[in-house]
């Protein structure tokens, strides 16, 4: 009899650290749908624009990351859904999705402070901006506190090193 296959979603503020809690993970062998990947290889990313002209980079990465991942449950492939966790509705959305294919869900929550958060997006090549990360903070917490309850298991990781 086959195992049951696992899908371990991400979850943590932009800049929280969730590339590091992935490697540190026991699942940082399982492939990755993260739809940073995509953008980073669209011949027009820049790391000064990178959603693109008009949003365009940004969205053609979630439809890639979106179809990667549906192939994925459909096959029973167990894999890292990487994300914020900031979208409440998406979350559940995933969670129940990935259950109907007969999934086991791990959240693997990358803790660090908003300052934090803050000072990591200021130093990478890539910002976002502290507007946004204190926008999607509190919305992450709020996901959080409904969403761990209804998976199998929360591994929470602390990157506020």
């Amino acid at each position: 009899m086959a195992s049951q296959p696992t899908l371990v979603m991400t979850a943590g503020s932009i800049a929280s650290g969730k590339s590091h809690a992935i490697r540190a993970s026991k699942w940082a062998h399982l492939p990755v749908v993260d739809p940073d990947i995509f953008k980073k290889s669209h011949p027009l990313y820049t790391d000064k624009d990178p959603s693109g002209p008009g949003n365009s980079i940004h969205i053609w990465s979630q439809i890639e990351a979106a179809e990667l991942h549906s192939r994925y449950l459909e096959g029973g492939i167990s894999h890292i859904l990487d994300g914020t966790g900031s979208n409440l509705g998406k979350y559940l959305a995933v969670i129940a999705r990935a259950r109907s294919f007969g999934f086991r869900i791990v959240i693997l929550w990358a803790q660090c402070s908003l300052a934090t958060a803050i000072r990591r997006d200021i130093n990478r090549p890539r910002t976002v901006g502290a507007d946004k990360v204190q926008v999607k903070y509190p919305k992450v917490l709020r996901t959080m506190a409904i969403a761990c309850p209804l998976v199998d298991e929360v591994c929470t990781i602390n990157t506020e090193r």
